[in-house]
């Protein structure tokens, strides 16, 4: 409301504008026509107490419109943009967050002012020590130093997409804004990776798509 009322105002001080500086330009435009076939001197002299007379007019006009609105409660110039910009804060569920890209979007989302950032791992006892310690793991031909993170503004809640049920992943997302699927298959017994694989990424992928349209996630 406020910022329509701004608005309006905004579009009345210009609508002002335009007309005194019309009515100025036509006033000038007669006034040098008529002096000039008398005197050039009184012609220029006439034009600069119309012009600064115009200008006093729509000065003084701007100034009434303002007061008027400032006393009327329609807007405060400190405080109006400030309540309009405030972000909404959200709930975002990293499903994954131990795995190395679950990892690394955890620590940006945990440093991200106004986000509620929900950790969905297998076994959260592991998880909570896993995120507070440093390490250096190998990754094929790349030695990689994972830093420790700060769960303590993160929660955990148990997720295994392999396991659990659609139902059982639906309430692990209750009141999340955002999901995030960082899941992978993790190689095992060689004999069992495709099944294994399956069963995770692919299997696994659609139940939490499933479980997120059933829990109201946006996104």
């Amino acid at each position: 409301m406020k910022s329509a009322a701004l608005t309006i105002l905004l579009l009345s001080l210009a609508k002002q504008a335009l007309a005194f500086s019309s009515i100025s330009s036509s006033s000038l435009r007669s006034t040098t026509t008529t002096a000039a076939s008398t005197s050039p001197l009184f012609a220029t002299a006439n034009n600069d107490d119309d012009n600064s007379l115009s200008r006093r007019d729509l000065f003084t006009q701007t100034i009434s419109l303002t007061a008027a609105a400032t006393t009327l409660g329609l807007f405060s110039p400190l405080t109006a943009t400030a309540d309009d910009t405030k972000p909404a804060a959200s709930t975002v569920v990293v499903a994954g967050a131990t795995g190395q890209t679950g990892r690394r979007v955890l620590e940006r989302l945990a440093s991200q002012p106004n986000t509620s950032v929900i950790a969905a791992v297998r076994n959260t006892d592991k998880a909570s020590k896993s995120l507070s310690e440093s390490s250096t793991v190998v990754r094929g031909a790349m030695i990689q130093k994972v830093p420790s993170l700060d769960a303590a503004g993160i929660e955990l809640r148990k997720l295994d997409v392999a396991s659990d049920t659609t139902d059982s992943i639906t309430a692990v997302l209750a009141g999340a804004d955002s999901l995030v699927i960082a899941v992978g298959f993790v190689p095992g017994n060689p004999l069992k990776m495709n099944a294994a694989a399956h069963e995770v990424d692919n299997v696994g992928t659609c139940k939490l798509i499933d479980a997120a349209k059933a829990a109201g996630v946006k996104k």
